[in-house]
């Protein structure tokens, strides 16, 4: 929403006397032509409040989002729907806002005074949370967990919301120096998805685009969906500037895309996976960091994964190398990755795993503790 209202004014303010101009409206249709070239869009039939409108443009770009109906829109054309690749991110996630109450002073926010927009994570393996920090005395909570588990799935639920919150230490201080000041809103039938708009190197439809989730969207606990919508539609724009026709455009946006926004989506389609294998692990009472297999034997995948896991830890509070990585990647600075092309980076992490091997690190509460505590009368 903040980048809405700022996007409008801007628009407004340095575009108002070229012909722009907002309008609110539902896309029913695209308006489509053909040429010697093949079918290109040629503008859109909207319903608004004062009747349906057809609007003519060269040029269409779609930026509404996860739930697009642009499949529904070139399949009604005749064109079909792009190809869709979806796989799941193991989350539905639940969220609630409060307002500090009078006298109280915003909590430390991961061991650390807070500021407006800092953010603290927390993962149990079970469930993640997050707490967000805004301004005007509020912030909100976000609690997170497999579709599948099904116990968890009363988390959705506002006393056991608050139960939840409560039973976690990183949040308890919030909660208990807070009032709610909204329902708790539940978001579900996520998945990380990709719709391919380039058939056999051409574009389904020629200068028709789509930027941002309704072309790809990645896990929203990541939270890089504003960075790699904001990645898309200035790459667009530069395809735009770069090419003159048709195919070419959709053919230069479509590199730029796999060279800048697909390693993120095919990196959280990884993480997600490994994140959904834990949290199975733990409903079934397993452990999922001991690589011992019964045989004796080792598994390896699970073995990097324990590595990674305390070895990072270790190393961003020793390292100022790793945590500028780990801070470029999560701005897209750098691509994902923990820089195979910096081996002594990966050395630090070896060494941060090897000084922290024993160490119980164990996520408090566990799985039990925490059903226990969400579930009392």
């Amino acid at each position: 929403m903040v980048y809405e209202i700022l996007l409008r004014r801007y628009m407004l303010d340095t575009l108002a006397g070229d012909g722009f101009a907002f309008i609110h409206g539902d896309v029913r249709a695209l308006q489509i032509r053909a040429d010697g070239h093949g079918r290109r869009v040629a503008g859109v039939s909207l319903k608004t409040a004062n009747g349906a409108l057809r609007l003519d443009a060269e040029i269409v770009v779609d930026a509404s989002g996860r739930n697009t109906r642009a499949p529904r829109w070139l399949a009604a054309a005749g064109i079909g729907p792009p190809a869709l690749e979806e796989h799941p991110c193991g989350i539905f996630y639940t969220s609630r806002f409060y307002r500090l109450k009078d006298g109280a002073e915003y909590p430390l926010l991961d061991g650390r005074t807070s500021l407006a927009g800092g953010v603290a994570g927390i993962d149990l393996g079970y469930l993640k949370a997050g707490i967000f920090r805004s301004d005007n005395r509020t912030f909100s909570i976000t609690l997170a967990a497999d579709p599948e588990d099904a116990p968890l799935r009363i988390v959705a639920k506002e006393r056991e919301f608050d139960l939840a919150t409560r039973a976690i230490d990183a949040a308890r201080d919030w909660v208990e120096e807070s009032t709610p000041i909204s329902k708790v809103y539940l978001y579900g039938n996520l998945t990380n998805s990709r719709r391919r708009y380039l058939r056999d190197g051409r574009p389904l439809l020629a200068n028709f685009f789509a930027i941002g989730d309704a072309h790809i969207h990645t896990n929203p606990i990541a939270g890089r969906g504003c960075a790699l919508g904001w990645t898309s539609a200035l790459e667009l724009a530069e395809a735009l500037d770069a090419e003159s026709g048709p195919a070419q455009r959709a053919r230069e946006f479509d590199a730029r895309v796999e060279r800048l926004v697909v390693p993120w989506y095919e990196h959280q389609v990884k993480r997600d996976a490994d994140a959904l294998a834990i949290n199975k692990a733990l409903q079934r009472g397993e452990n999922p960091y001991d690589f011992n297999r019964p045989d004796g034997s080792i598994d390896e995948a699970i073995r990097r994964r324990v590595i990674f896991r305390k070895g990072l830890r270790y190393a961003t509070r020793q390292s100022v190398d790793v945590l500028r990585l780990l801070f470029r990647q999560v701005n897209l600075l750098d691509p994902p990755g923990m820089g195979e092309e910096r081996p002594d980076l990966a050395r630090l992490v070896l060494e941060g795993y090897q000084k922290t091997a024993e160490e119980d690190d164990a996520p408090r509460p566990g799985r039990e503790e925490f059903l226990q505590a969400v579930q009392a009368p």
